[in-house]
Parts: C-alpha cells; structure tokens; sequence
C-alpha cells in the first residue's frame, strides 16, 4: 500500500512539472464597461453600394472574450443583432451587412441584417447578462460623399464623446477606412458627420 501511495504521489508531481503554465484561461462571457467596443462604423456603406455596410469590434482587454449571448441594438430596433463567435486579445471582430462580399479584402466575422440610418443611431452593445457594454448615441464623424468611415480614436474613452471620434482617412478597397485593422484618422474630430443624406436603404 505504501509503494502504490509513493507511486502516485510520483505521477503526480511529474504531472505538475510536464504540464504546460500559462495556457488560455477560459474565454469570458461577462464583460465590464469598455471591455469591448464599437470601434469603427461605415454607416453610409462603401464605394461599391450604399447599402454594404460594415460595424468593426475591438476588444480592449488582455483576453480572449466569447461573443456568445451579447447584442448589438439600435434604439428604433434596426438593426438587431445577436452576436456569437469570440474576439482574441486586442483583436477586432469584423461585422458585414447582409453577406460576406461587403469587404473584399476582408473576411467577415459575422454578417448582419438590417440598415444604419445615415441620420444617426443609438447603438448598444451588451453582454450575455445584458449589461451595457458599451453605447455610440450618434455618428459623430464619417463621410457620406466619400464613403469614410467613423473610427474611434481611443477605444479606452466612451463612445458617447464626439472628440473620440474622427472621419478615416485611410484607402482600402472599398473606401476609406480600417476594417479588421489599427484606424487611421487625422486625428481631428469636427464633432459632426458629413452628408448625412438619407439613402432608401434596402
């Protein structure tokens, strides 16, 4: 009995020492304010069609976080969005409106139904528990002549100040913007987007 204890406790310590550390904890589910955002939005579509439009996620934490059960919602109701999927660390999470061939360059990570007005939206993003994660309550930047997107400047500062949003001035292939990247701005924020001209988005 005594060789068989000796013997497991042997097993045992050589589990602890040959066993990998620092291994990936368990994706979270439940978030605090700001653990992920809304990081970029081209709400007036792209270059090709008005009504491709795209929504960028960035996640702000050290984490990988599962999306399962969270929400993106505007106010009026459209769009609606359950999400699912998971963001690593520092990455972003890439939502295309309608079908995957919004974003050439881009492989999306979730597509979605339903239209942004061009005249603004309430957007809230929640978490499986339905805590608010993070709120846009307008299009403070982007360019509707230009199909510019409206990029964040510091996913660290709300969504709701209008000098932490700027109109993108980086080239992609469908406009200007950033999708699945860094954004690329000018760093200066009029607090107001630009043409803001209703499209009778389908």
């Amino acid at each position: 009995m005594k060789k068989i204890t000796t013997v497991l406790a042997s097993v045992s310590m050589a589990l602890t020492i040959f066993t990998p550390m620092g291994l990936p904890t368990e994706e979270a589910s439940a978030a605090t304010s700001g653990d992920v955002v809304v990081n970029e939005l081209a709400w007036m579509g792209t270059t090709v069609d008005y009504n491709d439009e795209w929504v960028e996620l960035y996640n702000n934490t050290g984490s990988s976080v599962s999306l399962d059960g969270w929400t993106l919602t505007a106010a009026d109701g459209t769009p609606s969005i359950p999400l699912t999927g998971s963001i690593p660390s520092d990455e972003y999470f890439v939502l295309e409106r309608t079908d995957d061939g919004t974003l050439s360059e881009v492989t999306a990570n979730q597509t979605y139904s339903g239209a942004l007005s061009n005249s603004g939206e309430v957007l809230e993003l929640r978490d499986g528990s339905g805590a608010l994660v993070d709120e846009v309550d307008a299009w403070h930047a982007g360019d509707n002549s230009a199909k510019a997107s409206m990029a964040r400047l510091d996913p660290a500062i709300t969504g709701m100040d209008a000098s932490n949003w700027a109109t993108a001035t980086h080239t992609y292939a469908e406009g200007l913007g950033t999708p699945g990247a860094a954004n690329a701005t000018s760093g200066s924020q009029n607090g107001a987007c630009n043409d803001a001209t209703e499209h009778l988005n389908q």
